[in-house]
């Protein structure tokens, strides 16, 4: 025996396809405000998808919501004393972490309040 394994998914359609692939980006987002925003960026994506075309099961939906909760508070946390966020919240704010952060802020406003 040579301990390799091997596995296969199969998908019935396209869409079976995007849902296991969308699914795969929920995940808790963690560390310094850029791998925050890294994760939490296509979770966004993800929920804006779930809201335009009515789906994802409300397992998925809830976890996601969940998670871009979470991102929010930690993204928020790393905002500095004189404005703009850096990456952990010292000051001063890194321009383009800020720019990043308002990006992002933008986008979650549609799936998050």
């Amino acid at each position: 025996s040579t301990g390799i394994e091997t596995s296969a998914l199969f998908f019935p359609t396209p869409a079976a396809n995007l849902m296991s692939s969308l699914s795969s980006l929920i995940r808790e987002p963690y560390g310094c405000f850029e791998q925050v925003g890294s994760s939490l960026y296509p979770m966004i994506s993800a929920l804006k998808y779930f809201n335009a075309y009515q789906s994802g099961t409300l397992d998925l939906i809830t976890r996601a919501n969940k998670h871009v909760a979470s991102g929010y508070q930690k993204l928020v946390a790393y905002e500095s004393r004189g404005g703009g966020f850096e990456w952990y919240g010292s000051s001063p704010g890194h321009e383009v972490l800020t720019a990043f952060g308002l990006l992002m802020f933008k986008e979650m406003r549609e799936v998050y309040s």
